[in-house]
């Protein structure tokens, strides 16, 4: 059994919702340090936006992924990440479609939205030994 689409949409929002807490965090950093060079104000915006294929790649899921219990991992071995070229198409494709990508969910036996089919990418449950 694979998470459905309402587990999905639940770790989307908690994942939104830290994106904009950083985004606030970030923000402050940035204006509490006027004399910060531009460099490093780009770059910590930059580790925002890279928050979600760095996190799915190398720990199998974001934040909103751990708090409602789910992983991403590889369709061809589920108990490995995703390589990160493929977190990156997989966001890409997802931000691109934004909620119809869950629409295809319904249409497969794995439950899988439009950017898993493109990254090769299956949404499960966290295993116990984790």
């Amino acid at each position: 059994m694979y998470p459905g689409v309402s587990e999905r949409i639940k770790s989307m929002v908690m994942d939104q919702v830290t994106v904009v807490f950083l985004l606030l965090i970030t923000s402050s950093i940035v204006e509490a340090n006027p004399t910060m060079p531009r460099y490093v104000n780009i770059g910590l915006f930059v580790l925002i936006f890279v928050y979600e294929p760095f996190m799915t790649s190398f720990l199998g899921g974001t934040i909103g992924h751990f708090m409602v219990g789910i992983r991403v991992k590889r369709q061809s071995n589920d108990s490995r990440n995703i390589p990160l070229p493929m977190a990156v198409i997989r966001v890409i494709v997802k931000y691109i479609f934004g909620v119809f990508s869950f629409i295809s969910m319904s249409m497969g036996n794995k439950d899988l939205a439009i950017h898993d089919y493109v990254s090769g990418s299956v949404v499960v449950y966290k295993k116990e030994k984790e």
